[in-house]
């Protein structure tokens, strides 16, 4: 949907509360309430939609480079929050990103319902991802 007045889809406002978060939140403040959290926040949803892993998109730093491409006026919702790590929404699935020496990985901190409804949250979540980046 479109962005509400905190700059955050509609679609997130889900994830971020599935990840104990106040909706009011602006996606700054929500990725650092996440990043004071002892553990990482858990996603909802049956199966693997509750899981936690680093996935690798397999695209080089050539090709995607998040330091040129996250901070920029282009993309929106990304908080820089380690060495070579980025925080942020993507449509209903709060995403953290890792530039590697070789390539890309991504794991999904917090997903809302929409993003776990039917079929496989690992194929949902790589498409969405590719998509965001495509």
């Amino acid at each position: 949907g479109p962005p509400t007045k905190a700059g955050m889809d509609e679609q997130a406002l889900p994830a971020l509360a599935a990840a104990g978060m106040d909706k009011r939140a602006t996606p700054a403040t929500a990725v650092a309430s996440m990043d004071a959290r002892a553990a990482p926040a858990q996603a909802t949803g049956p199966g693997d939609c509750a899981r936690e892993h680093w996935v690798s998109l397999g695209v080089d730093r050539r090709e995607l480079s998040l330091e040129f491409t996250l901070p920029t006026g282009q993309s929106f919702r990304w908080r820089k929050t380690g060495s070579g790590e980025y925080t942020g929404v993507i449509g209903a699935r709060v995403v953290r990103m890792r530039q590697e020496e070789d390539d890309v990985s991504y794991t999904i901190l917090a997903r809302g319902p929409s993003a776990c409804s039917g079929g496989s949250a690992a194929a949902a979540d790589a498409a969405a991802v590719r998509d965001y980046f495509n």
